[in-house]
């Protein structure tokens, strides 16, 4: 992946590809408009290059905003076919020698995911391009057995939710936010102090600490919860 974030495939991402893909995903702000400009840099990846994390700013007419975008590489022909359920996350071909894959989205790339949560288990700290990348499970993070296979189960106007099995949840913060995100210190506070045990539990995060400025927490997991439609609707038929 790191080929793909330096010299003049960097410069084709930024140019051509990110401004024409980045408007088609759910998750990209609709308010911001038209493109004008996408840097591209890479926050870290890992040691075999099959990953990595990087940051898109973009500049557009409603303002400057930094997205996360996971990205990994698909070796095989099979991963560029018109049918692969990938194609619409998939960013360009990439080429190494005689072999050839895909470059996609890396938050719904299953082995990416298993990685960060086997990050947060694992309370790692690694090195990234500026700064570092450290993760955080809970205890109850620790408990859980080997986690099911992981599946997109949500895509919304801020984030992507994939579920292992009926065992977590691990969510990818699009907007990277600089500074303590409030809905991540709520559901500390609800399970790790409260003990409240009416909202899904908080079970680790994956956080990027630059090295000026403030940290910024790119994804977290959270207890699976079956649930049956939302508290607004509940609440307009109890009304």
């Amino acid at each position: 992946v790191g080929s793909a974030l330096s010299g003049r495939e960097k410069e084709l991402l930024e140019r051509d590809i990110l401004p024409k893909f980045l408007p088609l995903q759910q998750w990209y702000a609709p308010g911001d408009g038209r493109i004008g400009a996408v840097a591209l840099s890479s926050l870290a990846e890992t040691a075999d290059g099959g990953h990595a994390l990087a940051s898109a700013v973009v500049t557009a007419a409603g303002g400057r905003r930094e997205y996360l975008l996971p990205l990994s590489v698909l070796w095989g022909e099979e991963h560029l076919d018109a049918g692969t359920g990938q194609l619409s996350r998939t960013l360009g071909k990439l080429r190494r020698g005689s072999k050839v894959g895909a470059l996609v989205d890396g938050a719904f790339d299953a082995d990416f995911s298993r990685r960060v949560v086997d990050g947060m288990r694992g309370e790692a700290v690694f090195d990234g391009v500026d700064g570092t990348i450290a993760f955080h499970g809970t205890e109850a993070l620790g408990r859980l057995p080997a986690v099911g296979e992981p599946y997109p189960v949500a895509v919304g106007d801020a984030n992507v939710s994939i579920a292992f099995g009926t065992d977590l949840v691990l969510k990818f913060y699009r907007h990277i936010r600089r500074g303590i995100r409030p809905d991540i210190e709520i559901q500390k506070f609800l399970t790790e102090c409260a003990g409240f045990r009416h909202t899904p539990a908080f079970l680790g995060e994956m956080e990027h600490r630059p090295a000026t400025g403030e940290p910024a927490t790119l994804a977290a997991a959270f207890a699976y919860l079956q649930n049956q439609g939302n508290a607004r609707n509940v609440i307009a038929d109890a009304l």
